[in-house]
């Protein structure tokens, strides 16, 4: 009988165990669950710190005013920015001069041009690499097929390296 009491009780114990784990799961998932719950509530506060954060760092900050840009608090300055089509390249120029106040610099100037119907139709771009205390002439090129189309651009972005 003993052996039969035994047997039992080893029953008893695996059921104990089942239990246990049953209810493991369920600690697990209702944990999941609230971990998800709150990602997706804290998603856009993360988002928008991320932002400020970048901004705080990003040291291609510029100001656009009478046909001048200012780069990263007056380091560097665009200034008399113009545009034209070539007709002998057939390609849309953005063209100005760049002055280099303190630190020797890698410049990217692009340029969104747009079409008579106040359309984006591409980018004029154009890299730079500069010496501190210099002045450059740039141009920036946009050389696709409707570049006679272009009568206006406006600065889409500066980057300094």
């Amino acid at each position: 009988m003993k052996r039969d009491k035994n047997k039992i009780e080893d029953i008893k114990v695996e059921e104990k165990e089942v239990k246990v784990k049953k209810s493991n799961k369920t600690r697990n998932i209702i944990i999941i669950l609230v971990v998800v719950l709150l990602l997706y509530c804290l998603l856009p506060s993360v988002t928008i710190l991320g932002t400020i954060f970048f901004d705080i760092f990003d040291n291609t900050k510029y100001v656009e005013s009478n046909n001048s840009i200012i780069v990263d608090n007056g380091e560097i300055i665009l200034k008399d920015i113009k545009g034209y089509y070539d007709t002998n390249t057939k390609e849309y120029i953005v063209y100005g001069y760049i002055d280099n106040v303190n630190k020797n610099y890698t410049i990217d100037i692009e340029y969104s041009v747009y079409d008579s119907n106040n359309f984006v139709i591409g980018t004029a771009f154009t890299t730079i690499d500069m010496k501190k205390g210099e002045s450059y002439k740039f141009k920036a090129i946009y050389y696709e097929a409707d570049a006679s189309e272009v009568v206006k651009f406006k600065i889409k972005d500066i980057n300094l390296y």
